[in-house]
């Protein structure tokens, strides 16, 4: 897949060796450490993409902010490889699978609900009782109509922000 959308790149061999070792690290249920290698040496979207194809589950890489923006970091890193922020629309497109697909919000909103839901998920990682529920009460609140309103706007500026 890289191999096609970075033909030309000289780095290509040392992307290939990366990726050739964490496929046998994953398939030997080894610990793999290429990821975050991956990732420096190849799109992140084309990594993460890669790794949804098979079947890996990609750790979460830092921890979030508890804020809109927090939530908007949340929601690039899980789904900004089927969102794009389109300017001149003043909206999204979503990617359907095949093909990018103008959205009237729809999709970015279930996303951004998802992206929140998965939160309740985290909660289990956190051992002490105090934090846990102060982060449960976090994750609800953000379950609000404004609340992701303001995490889908923070995810278009941060994405317009990258890009320049």
């Amino acid at each position: 897949m890289y191999r096609c959308l970075w033909p030309t790149n000289p780095e290509l061999d040392a992307a290939d060796a990366e990726v050739q070792s964490t496929f046998e690290k994953h398939s030997a249920a080894g610990e793999i450490t290429g990821i975050p290698t991956l990732v420096g040496v190849i799109d992140k979207r084309v990594v993460d993409t890669a790794l949804r194809w098979l079947g890996m589950e990609r750790a979460q890489r830092r921890d979030y902010h508890w804020s809109d923006t927090g939530n908007a970091d949340r929601l690039a890193d899980l789904y900004g490889h089927e969102l794009v922020y389109c300017t001149e629309r003043k909206s999204y497109y979503a990617w359907t699978g095949r093909q990018w697909q103008f959205d009237e919000l729809v999709e970015v909103e279930r996303r951004a609900e998802k992206t929140i839901l998965e939160g309740f998920g985290e909660a289990k990682h956190i051992m002490d009782a105090d934090k846990r529920k102060a982060f449960l009460r976090f994750i609800n609140g953000s379950l609000s109509r404004a609340a992701l309103a303001n995490m889908m706007h923070f995810a278009r500026c941060c994405h317009q922000q990258r890009e320049q």
